[in-house]
């Protein structure tokens, strides 16, 4: 298990160093689309991995999609927020992370009941809602605040 968490911290360090400016360039939806689709991918691997390699190979997976995730929420964050209110506006934003990753392991908890026969529907329903997130994002038009603003 450390080496996957290993992998999962490299290849999010890795995407970051690499694809930094992506969503800058390409813009937060589409980085955030590519983000979410890694993760569905990534869940579904380890729901169904049967070997420490693929287990590696979707932590890889999935320190990817965290490593695309992260800065693009902030960035689109600060895209989005009020100069007078960026702080607040960030604060938010990883008040929400924090609640979500905890409403997230007591269901994920609830789900897996102590029965290794329901690791596959922990992560499964991970994939999900990973999913839900991209469809979400398909109907997300304006990504600037300067796009909302001449709306």
């Amino acid at each position: 298990m450390k080496y996957v968490l290993a992998r999962v911290d490299t290849s999010s360090l890795g995407i970051r160093l690499l694809a930094g400016r992506t969503s800058d360039r390409y813009g937060r939806i589409p980085v955030m689309q590519a983000a979410s689709i890694t993760l569905v991918a990534a869940m579904v691997l380890i729901a169904f991995a049967e070997s420490k390699f693929g287990l590696l190979g979707s932590g890889v997976l999935f320190g990817c999609a965290v490593g695309m995730y992260s800065p693009t929420t902030a960035a689109w964050v600060v895209d989005l927020s009020l100069d007078q209110f960026r702080g607040r506006a960030l604060a938010t934003m990883y008040i929400a992370l924090e609640a979500g990753i905890g409403i997230g392991a007591l269901v994920s908890g609830y789900l897996f009941a102590n029965n290794p026969e329901n690791f596959r529907l922990v992560f499964l329903s991970s994939a999900g809602f990973a999913g839900l997130a991209f469809i979400v994002l398909l109907f997300v038009k304006r990504d600037r605040k300067s796009e909302i603003l001449e709306a």
